[in-house]
């Protein structure tokens, strides 16, 4: 609840002398608490600027909290989320995902399952896209990672494509998911009545089917039609 999450927050937050000293003993009983009040399945170890500078080993922190309770733990040396626009550590982060996360779970789909990567629901976009594209008929396997969940992207491997939103932050993980599952991927931008409503298209192009051809204009048509006043006031 509120109460235990706070309490969580303020007794794990670094101090001056953790700094000096290291956290790395602040951070194997934070991973504790989190165990202890939230029951999780797995644990996401991220590092931030200090933590890059006084050098804690979180890898082995992860090691140690994966045998002690039994779960999936990672740590991802993201610090500063490195790189220009911040694109090293999204590549750290996904590295990590693809090669212990995706694939480990058995989810079944349907026929028109796909992935969304590169959309992380900054502004609740996520929300809107997934709301139309389910009006569509897409089943959405998983989304990198904007209202993910480790449930969700285990089972990313059983999608028939993938969506890239953001080519500069995964594109590569779009490439590794066709070499290592056969996944098809797309390029489509979710920014824009004009762009939204050509990635629809080139999505039931992909797929080629006459029914979700035929959905896909209904939807369209009709989400026009309900801002058709808004777009020309403005």
């Amino acid at each position: 609840d509120g109460k235990n999450f706070l309490e969580y927050c303020l007794s794990t937050d670094l101090q001056e002398s953790d700094i000096v000293f290291g956290g790395e003993k602040k951070l194997r009983q934070a991973v504790r608490e989190v165990v202890d009040i939230f029951h999780p399945k797995c644990i996401m170890i991220c590092s931030t600027c200090p933590v890059g500078l006084i050098g804690d080993d979180i890898q082995a922190v992860a090691e140690w909290a994966g045998k002690e309770f039994s779960i999936k733990c990672l740590a991802f040396s993201c610090e500063g989320y490195k790189g220009v626009s911040q694109s090293g550590g999204h590549h750290i982060a996904n590295n990590g995902l693809i090669r212990h996360i995706i694939g480990t779970g058995d989810g079944v789909v349907g026929k028109y399952a796909i992935n969304i990567l590169g959309e992380y629901n900054i502004g609740g976009d996520e929300w809107e896209i997934a709301r139309i594209l389910k009006r569509v008929g897409y089943e959405i396997v998983s989304t990198f990672t904007g209202d993910g969940s480790y449930e969700k992207i285990k089972n990313a491997h059983t999608a028939s494509l993938n969506l890239v939103q953001c080519h500069r932050s995964i594109n590569y993980i779009a490439e590794m998911m066709k070499d290592k599952y056969g996944i098809d991927w797309i390029k489509v931008n979710f920014i824009g009545l004009g762009a939204v409503c050509k990635s629809l298209r080139d999505m039931a192009k992909y797929f080629d089917d006459e029914d979700l051809t035929a959905r896909t204009e209904a939807v369209i048509a009709d989400e026009l039609s309900q801002i058709e006043d808004d777009v020309d006031h403005y």
